[in-house]
Order: structure tokens, then C-alpha cells, then sequence
């Protein structure tokens, strides 16, 4: 059984995995490029501008060079998707049409992903509930606001909108006769305890908009009172099963229209009313500024990401905020600039469906949007005021990086401006090679050969290091030979470096249970996170040579001559101490002359063409 799946046999793991080619799934949520034997792109764990991203089909794992992270396709899906292990092996198998064998008890199951599967149950139920709540007639009040926001019956029940009565514990009186407990559905965000350890709805007497994820699971849920008082909307709290961060409503409608650009809006109502009149491609960000994770998502399904935030001060900060963030992330984004309304909704209810579409097809770019931002912030008839627009506005150009477009908007600027060409180009490039500064280099000849100190040790930690991870590299091969050669003659204890011993020990156990072994199963029985992105490091190089055993002897002697090393330098500074006496600096001085004796014997390394030729 793997480690990590708790209940998933090894070789059905493998099934899955095999089914699933590593590069194929990755391409969903990552645009990769060919570059030799391994495929290369933007990383989508981390914001970077240069591909450091890199996928093996021959090894079936990837790894960023750029933040470490590392793995298989389940380790990916976990982490892209935010699952739990086996919930990524499900996916996967869904994914490719596998059934699985049933999961039998729940208890079974470890606790969080049982959690997790209670908390996806209760909010259906949630769901069900706030829904049949607008039939009746203590609901009337929030059936004609929706009516009268001009929401159909058919969108009400699309969207599964619903209504909070304003009860202390309907909810959680009901979600306790169906079986759960007061703990889950506190852990649910649906309820929580009073001062007196009573149990209170968490939504009362509020319009309830149902939060679904990509996968149609409603994971979360929005509230909006039908008077003036505060807070105006509520959301559920963080979950085992609910992220703001990683979310964004309506967006598993969204990615079923088929388009090829999402409208990423403010506001729950923005994303049903354009829903409402047939623009189905709209999704909302959850109450914060937009996030990293939300880019990765929209990512997936969308070539190209328009923004159009509320038109006040705030919502035109926010969508600043977010063109910087998805333009670092290498996204094609655009925005619309409401003029005519304070958000979507209200523009396609008083205006029209038809300007809102305009809109669409006029949307800006980036650099468009900063620009016209900066015109409004000043005063182009003042000399002070072109001089500081000049300034901003050159920084804003400077980012871009095609020159024809970065032409087109200083002709542009400089007709509506008045401001000539030529300054304006002497600005950017003031800009340009202000952020581009070449560092001085001290030329080769005039190099200071410094004394040999502490650092000698560290080029010996990071030799010993990397000797130790080529040995790690050998034994996961899958050669089973080529393992036993090794482990007769290096122990997990004999190694130095703490992260190897623990990826050794698990490569044995391995070896134990299974007599033959593949690179992949030690992925799967790795449970640490960092375990994972070193192993996948390891395995991401070029592990295969002419002569491996001849390789292993090789670094096997450098393991040898390290603990050799070591203990030699552990003698000098015992000799050195006051308090020693005459019989044991004896002692010392003879283990001392045996070790030097020992180390000098051995086969130093080869200095070209080994493996041993960059130390």
C-alpha cells in the first residue's frame, strides 16, 4: 500500500497514473513549448517572466527550477487543484473514465479528506434549503428584490439562489437531524457558538447566493441583506473547502460558454444579470483584490481575461492591481472602463445589453488603461502637470516590450498631448536603461586569489550533497541490480545529507516491500513536501551514464572520503582543546596519522570527464 494514498493498492496507482500522461494534464492548466527531450513554461506556482517550469515525458514529472517545487501528475493535481491526495487520484481517474473501487467506511478515510467530503455534503444540503426557502411566503420580500432586479425564474433556479430566514438555528436544527455534527457544521462555516455554547445560523435573514467551484460543488455561500444594515455581504469564512483566494463565482458556468475570453467582474449581481441577458462568460472575484491563484484558474480555461470593475476610486485601483498581476503572469488581459453606470448590471439593465458588448470589443490594454488613468490625474495644460505626466506615462511605456505598439502610443500621446515625439522616446529610454543597469565586472586577470577558509568546508558540504544525490538518482532507476550493489555498501544512516537519508530510507523500505521499484512509486511514498521537490530535482537531471556501477564506485569513494574528511577535522579540533591530556592527544595523533594515511591512498576523483569534474 502507498504511503500516501492510505488505502489505494501501488499498483493501481500506477493504472492511474499511466492513463494520465503527465504532459497532457499539465497543458490544461500551463502552456508548454518543447525544448529538447523535456517541455518548458511560465510556472504556475509561482509569478515568473522567463519559463523555468519544466515537464519530462520520458520521467513523467515535472519541476520548477525557478521556487523547487516538484513531483508526479497527483502531486500536481494536489496542489493546482487544492486536493488531498487521494481526492487527486479520484480526480484523475474521473478524468480518464477509471472506476475506482468504493471507499467502504468513511472512517476509513483519513480525517481531513473525510472533513472535507461531510463539509462538500452539508453545503449541498445548505444549498437545498436556502432554495426552497423563496417558496415561501416569509421569503416574499426577497423574491420581488430579485424580481424586481429583473432576475428570471429560470436564472433563480440556474444559479440556485435561495433565502436565509432570519432564525437563530433553522439551518443547523435541520443539518442536525440529517446526521451531522455541531463540530462539522461549525468547521462548515454555516453555524457557529454563541457565548453560551449555542448553535446560530451563520446566514439569517439574507438573500443566499451558492459559491460552486469548476467541479459544480457548492463550496461556499454569499449573503446580501434586503435593507440598509451592515455588513451589506457576507461570505462564508475560509474552510477546508473554501478559499476566496482560489475561487470566483460563476465561474463554472463560465468556462462552459465555449468562449475563448472571460469578463472577470465585482459583484455576484454583475455576473447573474449578464448571465441574464446572454453574456454567460462572466465570473466575479470573492470580495478581494485578485489574486495570483485566480489567474492560474482563469488560466486554464481562457485565452484572454477582461476586467471590469465598479467605477469609482476603489474599483479602478482594484483593476490596476489586477491587469499588473495577470500581465507579471504572462496573460493576455484587457479593461473595461464603465462610464455610463457604477457596474455591469446596472449598465445592461438601463443601457442595454448591446453597449456592454461594445464595450467588450473596445476594452484597452494595460497600458491604455494606465495611461488614461494618468491623464485624469493631471492637469496637461500646466506645465508642472505635463512634466509629471510625461514622467508616469514613460514608466508605464517602458514596460512594453513591442516596439510597433509602444510607437502607436507615442504617436498617440503625443497628438492628444501636444507633448513632441522626441521627448517622450528620451523619457522611455531613460526609463529603459535605468532598469536594465549592466553591474561592473572585475576582469578576469585582476582577481584576488583569497586564502582558503571556512568556505573550503561549505564547497565540501555542497560536494557531498550532490555525490549524495547522484547515489539517490542510481538507486531509483528501477535497476534492481544496480540498487542492491549500493545499499550493500552505503547504509541510509551513512548519509550526511539529512533530507537524502530520509528519501534513502523510504527508497529501501520500497525496495523491502515491493522487490522492484520505479522512480514513480518512491514519489508516491514521499509525504513531506520538500521530500517531494528534492526527489523530483534529483530525478529531473540526466541520471544515465555509460558505465553506472563504475559511476557508484566513484561516489561511493567521495562518500568515503567525506566521512574521512570529516573525522580528520573533528581530530584537529580536539587536539586543540586546553584540557586534553598527553595519553589521549596519543590516541588522537595516531587515528589522525591512520586516517591521513587511508585518504591519501584512495583514488582521488577524476578532475575531467567524471562526474566529479564540476566540484
Amino acid at each position: 500500500m502507498s504511503l500516501m494514498s492510505g488505502y489505494f493498492s501501488d499498483e493501481l496507482l500506477e493504472e492511474v497514473k499511466s492513463s494520465n500522461d503527465i504532459v497532457d494534464v499539465i497543458s490544461e492548466y500551463v502552456r508548454l513549448k518543447r525544448s529538447g527531450r523535456n517541455y518548458f513554461g511560465l510556472c504556475p506556482f509561482h509569478t515568473e517572466k522567463t519559463p523555468s517550469f519544466s515537464v519530462s515525458p520520458e520521467k513523467q514529472i515535472y519541476y520548477c527550477f525557478g521556487c523547487g517545487t516538484g513531483g508526479n501528475v497527483f502531486h500536481f493535481i494536489s496542489r493546482i487543484e487544492n486536493l488531498e491526495f487521494v481526492e487527486s487520484v479520484r480526480h484523475l481517474a474521473e478524468r480518464v473514465g477509471m472506476h475506482l473501487p468504493e471507499e467502504g467506511d468513511m472512517a476509513a478515510q483519513p480525517e481531513k479528506v473525510r472533513l472535507k467530503q461531510r463539509i462538500l455534503e452539508m453545503n449541498l444540503e445548505a444549498a437545498r434549503y436556502f432554495h426552497q426557502n423563496l417558496n415561501d411566503s416569509k421569503a416574499a420580500d426577497a423574491l420581488r428584490y430579485l424580481k424586481d432586479r429583473g432576475i428570471s425564474t429560470d436564472i433563480i433556479k440556474r444559479f440556485g439562489l435561495g433565502f436565509a430566514f432570519g432564525i437563530n438555528n433553522d439551518l443547523a436544527s435541520l443539518l442536525k437531524l440529517k446526521g451531522f455534527g455541531e463540530e462539522e457544521i461549525v468547521e462548515a462555516g454555516l453555524a457557529y457558538k454563541s457565548k453560551r455554547n449555542i448553535l446560530n445560523d451563520k446566514f439569517r435573514a439574507r438573500i443566499i447566493f451558492p459559491i460552486l467551484d469548476v467541479r459544480d460543488r457548492v463550496i461556499g455561500f454569499g449573503g446580501r441583506v434586503l435593507d440598509n444594515s451592515m455588513p451589506k455581504y457576507l461570505n462564508s469564512p475560509e474552510t477546508l473547502v473554501f478559499n476566496k483566494r482560489k475561487n470566483l463565482y460563476g465561474l463554472n458556468l463560465a468556462k462552459k460558454s465555449n468562449e475563448k475570453k472571460v469578463i472577470v467582474v465585482e459583484g455576484y449581481m454583475d455576473v447573474i444579470s449578464l448571465y441574464q441577458h446572454g453574456i454567460e462568460n462572466a465570473a466575479a472575484s470573492l470580495g478581494t483584490s485578485f489574486t495570483q491563484e485566480q489567474g492560474r484558474l482563469l488560466r486554464k480555461y481562457f485565452d484572454e481575461i477582461i476586467i471590469s470593475f465598479d467605477a469609482d476610486t476603489a474599483g479602478q485601483n482594484a483593476a490596476v492591481r489586477g491587469l499588473d498581476l495577470l500581465n507579471d503572469m504572462g496573460i493576455p488581459v484587457r479593461v473595461i472602463k464603465l462610464l455610463d453606470a457604477k457596474d455591469p448590471d446596472e449598465l445592461v439593465r438601463k443601457k442595454g445589453v448591446k453597449l456592454f458588448r461594445d464595450l467588450v470589443k473596445s476594452a484597452k490594454s494595460l497600458a491604455e488603461f494606465k495611461i488614461d488613468i494618468l491623464k485624469e490625474q493631471h492637469d496637461l495644460n500646466d506645465v508642472r502637470g505635463k512634466i509629471g505626466f510625461l514622467n508616469k506615462m514613460a514608466a508605464v511605456l517602458a514596460k512594453v516590450q513591442n516596439n510597433i505598439e509602444r510607437d502607436a502610443y507615442v504617436r498617440k500621446i503625443s497628438e492628444e498631448t501636444g507633448i513632441a515625439v522626441e521627448p517622450i522616446y528620451a523619457e522611455i529610454s531613460k526609463q529603459v536603461h535605468g532598469r536594465n543597469k549592466v553591474r561592473f565586472r572585475v576582469p578576469e586577470n585582476a582577481r584576488i586569489e583569497r586564502p582558503r577558509t571556512a568556505k573550503t568546508e561549505n564547497r565540501l558540504d555542497r560536494r557531498i550533497i550532490q555525490t549524495e544525490k547522484m547515489l539517490i538518482a542510481l538507486m531509483s532507476l528501477g535497476d534492481k541490480e544496480l540498487f542492491g550493489y549500493i545499499s550493500k555498501k552505503i547504509k541510509p544512516d551513512d548519509f550526511r545529507w539529512e533530507p537524502g537519508k530520509c528519501i534513502v530510507e523510504k527508497i529501501v523500505k520500497a525496495y523491502d516491500q515491493l522487490g522492484e521499484v520505479t522512480h514513480s512509486e518512491i514519489l508516491n511514498r514521499l509525504e513531506e513536501q520538500e521530500e517531494i521537490n528534492l526527489f523530483s530535482e534529483i530525478m529531473q537531471g540526466e541520471n544515465n551514464f555509460e558505465d553506472n556501477y563504475k559511476v557508484a564506485d566513484e561516489l561511493l569513494g567521495t562518500v568515503e572520503r567525506g566521512k574521512i574528511e570529516a573525522r580528520i577535522h573533528e581530530l584537529h579540533v580536539q587536539m586543540k582543546e586546553k584540557n586534553i591530556n598527553a595519553e589521549e592527544l596519543r590516541k588522537l595523533d595516531e587515528e589522525l596519522k591512520t586516517l591521513t594515511f587511508a585518504l591519501g591512498a584512495m583514488k582521488k576523483p577524476m578532475q575531467k570527464g567524471g562526474v566529479n569534474s564540476e566540484w
